[in-house]
């Protein structure tokens, strides 16, 4: 019985993996964002009570309020309403990570392309030096390269972030940002 569990485990796997790396993403932020609504069910349950009530908030107040509920209505009163949220978080959230996602691919692609480019121009300047042709003060004017004779250390201007796997802040900003925007739409 356990090796039939297996092999449909495997054969669904297959299939999510055949999908387009978009399709996959919009079902893993669509479960991701249900997960996480579900895991904070509880206290929307207990948010939303106080704001169709008169009843005053206090922090102090939410435990009773959530053990009243439970003595009332049982334990799943708790993520009652949460059906409904379901539905509307599954596409906001996959939408939302799929387009962060592909934002995120087209900066570190355009990083890599730049990291590239300075690898000719590095490599370019190099054969440059080898035959012949001194380009140290140039590059050491335009901070480049590390001037020996100063106190001080010059650094390169360009940050490759796709070495490290990950965003500068800003194009994370915007990638977030976008991701945003698109799936409020």
């Amino acid at each position: 019985m356990s090796g039939s569990n297996n092999n449909n485990n495997n054969s669904a796997l297959a299939t999510i993996q055949s999908l387009p790396k978009a399709a996959r993403n919009l079902i893993a932020g669509g479960l991701a964002g249900m997960i996480a609504k579900s895991f904070v069910a509880p206290i929307d349950r207990i948010k939303i009570l106080y704001q169709v009530t008169s009843a005053k908030f206090r922090l102090r107040d939410v435990p009773k309020v959530a053990y009243s509920i439970i003595e009332k209505e049982g334990w799943s009163a708790l993520w009652k309403g949460n059906t409904a949220t379901m539905i509307r978080v599954f596409p906001y959230s996959g939408i939302q990570f799929m387009v962060f996602d592909y934002c995120k691919t087209i900066f570190l692609l355009r990083d890599k392309k730049e990291h590239q480019q300075l690898k000719v121009t590095a490599a370019t300047t190099t054969y440059a030096d080898v035959a012949g042709k001194r380009h140290n003060d140039t590059l050491q004017n335009h901070g480049t390269i590390d001037n020996p004779h100063s106190n001080t250390t010059t650094t390169s201007q360009h940050h490759d972030n796709s070495a490290k796997g990950g965003l500068s802040p800003i194009d994370s900003l915007i990638s977030g940002m976008a991701a945003g925007s698109i799936s409020v739409l």
